[in-house]
């Protein structure tokens, strides 16, 4: 359980992503993203297991944290603000390194930073490719589509946003 104290000291979305990952992990499953978007005021957690989440894994989160963040009070405002608690998806948002990691071997699309688009990468920036590898802070892709370089290597840091690219049928290589 989190500490008062600890919970003094952290900003809003580290206060959030502290407390959910406590009732996450209490219940069995990983914590693979958290987003408090303000304008809507609307709570999105995402969850993950092997295997995949159900809608009944959905709710058991959603039951535990909805009466923790209202014991917590975190949330600022008055009014009442929206808990949605789901799966990654098939398309999943790439935020983290390790999410990066966990997907190796897929096809994703990656959209590189305003400005940060490099001759390294045939200064593409975006593109669609098969992640290889993850070494250190650093993205390996293969089989990049619509451009003269088939491997490239991307900083993660220049990252601006991926998500993995599903497709039916794809058969895994051998």
């Amino acid at each position: 359980m989190v500490n008062d104290s600890e919970l003094q000291s952290l900003t809003l979305a580290e206060n959030l992503e502290k407390l959910t990952l406590s009732v996450v992990e209490g219940e069995g499953f990983v914590l693979y993203d958290v987003d408090f978007i303000e304008k809507q005021r609307k709570l999105v957690v995402t969850i993950d297991k092997p295997g995949g989440v159900s809608i009944d894994d959905c709710a058991l989160v959603s039951k535990a944290l909805n009466l923790l963040l209202d014991v917590e009070n975190l949330v600022p405002g008055e009014n009442p603000y929206d808990l949605e608690v789901s799966s990654p998806g098939l398309e999943r948002d790439l935020k983290k390194l390790w999410h990066f990691e966990a997907a190796i071997e897929k096809p994703m699309k990656v959209v590189i930073k305003k400005g940060e688009e490099q001759e390294s990468f045939g200064n593409l920036r975006s593109f669609k490719a098969t992640l290889e590898k993850v070494e250190g802070q650093k993205l390996f892709f293969k089989e990049v589509e619509s451009s003269k370089l088939k491997n490239i290597v991307v900083p993660f840091e220049v990252v601006h946003k991926a998500h993995v690219v599903f497709e039916y049928g794809r058969q895994k290589k051998h």
